[in-house]
């Protein structure tokens, strides 16, 4: 992510620091430079890579709803079931093929969209006994000052905009 953010490219077998760059390592600029890896992540960083199962590319062009979605069911404890099965649209769930034994769905929403948002300190999670798909999640104050939505919906010609 850092050689796709244009901080580091790789010489002669060594990382170096772009110059142009060097600014956003100074502690005052940690702001910008959480926003700008948060932004090449979901954005040039294929998340299909995470992952072994198919592409579906609506995952990635759509996580803007899905991070939608995330603010507006996890803002108590949640399970992580319950975030995935409605974390996509049914267009991309469309694009995300069915497992031998189980659906995708949740698995490809933890791996994808969930646990980068763990992992970015958006998400907490509080693990249950029983089963990883009962691991409840919710909101970190970070979320809400790091991401927020400005959605109008109407209903102007019978269509949802």
């Amino acid at each position: 992510t850092v050689e796709l953010a244009g901080l580091l490219r790789k010489h002669s077998g060594m990382f170096k620091v772009i110059q142009k760059r060097s600014h956003l390592m100074e502690d005052e600029n940690g702001g910008a430079l959480y926003q700008l890896l948060f932004l090449t992540f979901f954005r040039k960083f294929n998340i299909a890579y995470l992952d072994w199962m198919n592409e579906a590319p609506l995952v990635q062009e759509t996580i803007s709803v899905s991070l939608l979605i995330v603010s507006r069911v996890a803002e108590e404890w949640v399970s992580l079931e319950e975030v995935a099965v409605s974390l996509f649209p049914p267009r991309v769930r469309e694009q995300i093929i069915e497992g031998a034994y189980s659906d995708n769905t949740p698995y490809m929403a933890h791996s994808r969209i969930l646990r980068p948002l763990l992992q970015f300190g958006l998400l907490e999670k509080r693990e249950q006994e029983e089963s990883w798909m009962e691991t409840q999640l919710r909101k970190t104050e970070l979320f809400d000052r790091v991401l927020q939505f400005n959605v109008n919906v109407s209903s102007a010609s019978g269509y949802l905009h």
